[in-house]
């Protein structure tokens, strides 16, 4: 048993207007470093309150929120992050894996080069994740 981390990136194109599942990602290395950038302890005093758990958007997707349901009651540091957050985050977390020679996660890497292109693209995008036991 460990934990799991469940990862979605969610699209809002203008003509819509709401918040839409792009791409699910299942997180099936387990990086506690990841896991720990992503819910704001990491270790580093000050830690910006952009990175801290900020809960279930209000907005978020039906897809995504019926998944969150699914989850059942043991999920926790639910949270979302835009493009420019997530940036952010994997400044950290590649500082920290660096430090500590870990191996690269290229999960997170195609979630930042898939974000990044959406951005170029003037799409607007978010991560929404939550860690279960």
């Amino acid at each position: 048993m460990g934990i799991d981390m469940y990862v979605f990136i969610e699209v809002k194109y203008e003509r819509a207007g709401e918040w839409e599942l792009f791409a699910p990602f299942l997180n099936s290395r387990k990086d506690h470093l990841l896991f720990n950038v992503l819910r704001g302890e990491d270790g580093e005093c000050n830690y910006p309150s952009e990175l801290k758990p900020r809960g279930l958007p209000k907005d978020v997707s039906f897809r995504v929120n019926r998944k969150y349901d699914l989850a059942g009651p043991d999920h926790y540091s639910t949270s979302w992050m835009s493009f420019q957050d997530l940036e952010l985050a994997y400044g950290r977390y590649e500082k920290r894996r660096k430090e500590e020679n870990g191996k690269r996660n290229f999960e997170l890497e195609g979630m930042m080069g898939l974000m990044e292109r959406l951005d170029k693209l003037q799409i607007e995008t978010r991560l929404v994740y939550w860690f279960s036991y």
